[in-house]
């Protein structure tokens, strides 16, 4: 069952933000998501929003082997944008590139994978787990 988005832990970093954000100092301004936001929005859609639950089918259902083989077709389309065959970014694509760009120095994707890790352990009663890279953190 999928489980709504209310239900889903932020990271420290981000709950932070949220606090931020709802105070009253800003409520009077309009805040447009910057990049790293974006990007950490979309991993979030990428591990609870049913890309990951296809990659698991396919680990399941047809074994290692055959998710290598998929992973590696997507890289293959990934790859050159400006070849037919290949994935071709939208304007809004475009666009949150750009942005993450702008902010990559703020961002450690690591130490925010490494985030989301740590609050699955805690999901799941590890409430003292180091996370996806223990050394990182």
């Amino acid at each position: 069952m999928t489980r709504k988005k209310e239900e889903y832990k932020l990271t420290p970093f981000w709950l932070e933000i949220t606090d931020i954000i709802k105070k009253i100092d800003f409520k009077e301004e309009k805040i447009e998501p910057n990049g790293d936001f974006i990007l950490y929005r979309k991993i979030i859609n990428f591990l609870y929003r049913g890309a990951t639950g296809t990659l698991f089918e396919i680990k399941e259902a047809l074994g290692e082997e055959e998710l290598n083989n998929f992973l590696n077709y997507v890289r293959f389309y990934l790859e050159n944008c400006e070849r037919p065959g290949h994935y071709y970014p939208s304007k809004l694509v475009k666009k949150q590139i750009k942005e993450v760009k702008q902010t990559k120095n703020l961002f450690d994707l690591s130490d925010t994978l490494n985030e989301i890790s740590k609050l699955e352990f805690e999901k799941h009663g590890n409430k003292k787990a180091k996370g996806w890279l223990p050394n990182e953190s």
